[in-house]
């Protein structure tokens, strides 16, 4: 998120970082954290896995459909914003 301030120009949407030690602003995270454990149980030992298992994660959750996405992945999602913006900026230009 170091570059949040230009992806939010660049696409139009807002990023909004949370407070320190405001828990109730941070209910995705703790719902991607829930997500995660399905993968990688508490407790579990993780010196079983390869590095591969764990870099499998993100894409997988990044394509499960969210209902506040209008029940499209958050992975189709970035892709409509950035198609809109390539299509705007061709157009400005």
């Amino acid at each position: 998120m170091a570059m949040h301030k230009e992806r939010s120009r660049r696409t139009g949407v807002a990023v909004h970082l949370c407070d320190p030690h405001r828990p109730r602003q941070r209910s995705s995270n703790k719902n991607t954290t829930g997500l995660v454990r399905q993968y990688l149980p508490r407790g579990g030992d993780l010196s079983a896995n390869n590095q591969e298992q764990p870099d499998t994660i993100p894409s997988k959750l990044s394509a499960r459909p969210r209902q506040g996405l209008g029940v499209r992945s958050p992975t189709a999602a970035e892709r409509k914003l950035l198609i809109n913006s390539l299509q705007l900026n061709t157009l400005i230009h």
